[in-house]
């Protein structure tokens, strides 16, 4: 939810500097669905959240597992996937946290 109210990068920036209170974390992927087009024309992403990890544009491993490593996390991580088979992000997840504990 950080990303829709803050835009990307912000959740980065959060974890460093709030990281030792964080006690859990609930991921989920976030996907662009639209743009709303406002009358002066400028053009705006709409965004749903609550998608798949790995079907969307959160970057996984570098804006959220790798920050929450160097602020020495040990809590849970949730995912929070209401409408789909939660394996596939399960794998994902396990794999990123793989690649960074290497």
């Amino acid at each position: 939810h950080d990303i829709l109210r803050n835009g990307f990068g912000h959740t980065k920036r959060f974890i460093l500097k709030h990281g030792k209170q964080i006690a859990q974390v609930h991921l989920h992927d976030i996907r662009k669905i639209a743009f709303t087009q406002y009358p002066s024309g400028h053009k705006e992403p709409v965004y749903q959240d609550h998608k798949p990890l790995g079907t969307g544009s959160l970057d996984i491993k570098n804006g959220i597992l790798l920050p929450l490593k160097q602020v020495g996390f040990s809590g849970p991580i949730v995912i929070e996937d209401y409408y789909h088979d939660p394996l596939p992000s399960v794998k994902i997840l396990k794999q990123a946290i793989d690649e960074i504990n290497q």
